[in-house]
């Protein structure tokens, strides 16, 4: 019966009806196969790391907390741990073992406003873990700096926030040039975005974005950091950050009491020295450049500079 009724469009009606039932099939594949891809982590965890799944208004989301009671100190998380620092991650939906949304979702059509309300979400579980304790430092790496920096000049009536920690994150001016400086290191960036694991498609590649030239990647520490990257990555709100100002920095600075720092990775190549001196320009402090660090400071071959630096950091709020 449809086909008859399909038959008696015109011919450049069909091709068009036949190129969106393409679409449409090319999409459901793509997503059944994301789905299947992108199950939760089978990854065992260290006994330094608990997991627990916090509720959010957009589903159950991992939260990762460091036990000082059985440091395992590896990575800069294990070190906050080992040093009673009780230290929090969140992996965003999509991401390690929260609630996968549908391929769609996950590339483009989340806003930042959603992962603002899932920050918030984890921030009142924590205070409330904490009831004794001030409120939480809030810390953000790179395109996270950028989100955390939204959240806290929202006019929501969002959970309290004692300070601020940038790491290697987005200026609030805006992040054009980042995207700029990834476009050196790869010209085919844009082109990869739609594709799985976008800028990401080789080790080499996410070696020379994310990690100095002295981080082996072809060690089991460089193929374990390969295997368990994103298999997609958002970058629908991640490309709103290049518009400009996305953040007043001074709001920002307000609603922590002024209690702001600003961290760097020494060789970072997309954060570069110069970007992050400009953040911190913005918030009226020096910027802290950890040694022998690309982007990923948590991993690099310079983790333990990152760490003792963060540590002082945190030390000096409290």
């Amino acid at each position: 019966m449809l086909l008859e009724h399909v038959s008696r469009l015109s011919p450049r009606t069909q091709i068009a009806v036949a190129a969106v039932v393409a679409s449409v099939c090319a999409y459901s594949i793509a997503d059944w196969k994301y789905r299947r891809a992108t199950r939760p982590f089978k990854t065992k965890l260290p006994k330094s790391i608990v997991e627990e799944q916090v509720a959010t208004p957009f589903g159950q989301v991992e939260v990762l907390r460091s036990s000082p009671s059985n440091p395992t100190v590896s990575v800069l998380f294990d070190f906050l741990g080992a040093n009673g620092v009780a230290a929090y991650a969140v992996s965003m939906p999509s991401h390690g073992n929260s609630q996968r949304l549908s391929l769609f979702k996950s590339i483009t059509a989340t806003p930042r406003s959603t992962y603002c309300k899932v920050l918030d979400s984890v921030l009142t579980h924590i205070s409330k873990a904490h009831p004794k304790l001030p409120p939480p430092i809030l810390c953000g790496h790179s395109a996270g700096g950028g989100l955390v920096q939204i959240y806290l000049d929202s006019p929501e009536d969002f959970a309290k926030v004692h300070a601020l920690v940038l790491l290697a994150a987005f200026p609030a001016t805006g992040g054009a040039s980042i995207f700029m400086n990834w476009f050196r290191m790869d010209p085919l960036m844009f082109t990869r975005l739609w594709s799985v694991r976008p800028p990401l498609a080789t080790k080499a590649l996410a070696h020379r974005a994310f990690l100095s030239e002295k981080f082996l990647i072809d060690s089991a520490s460089g193929n374990q950091f390969y295997e368990e990257l994103e298999l997609v990555e958002s970058f629908g709100w991640p490309l709103s950050l290049i518009r400009g100002t996305f953040a007043n920095a001074e709001n920002v600075k307000k609603r922590v009491g002024g209690r702001v720092a600003v961290i760097g990775g020494a060789e970072d190549r997309l954060m570069t020295p110069q970007v992050v001196a400009h953040t911190a320009s913005l918030y009226g402090v020096k910027e802290i450049l950890a040694q022998k660090c690309a982007h990923d400071v948590m991993l690099d071959v310079g983790w333990e500079d990152a760490a003792r630096t963060l540590l002082k950091v945190l030390k000096g709020f409290n």
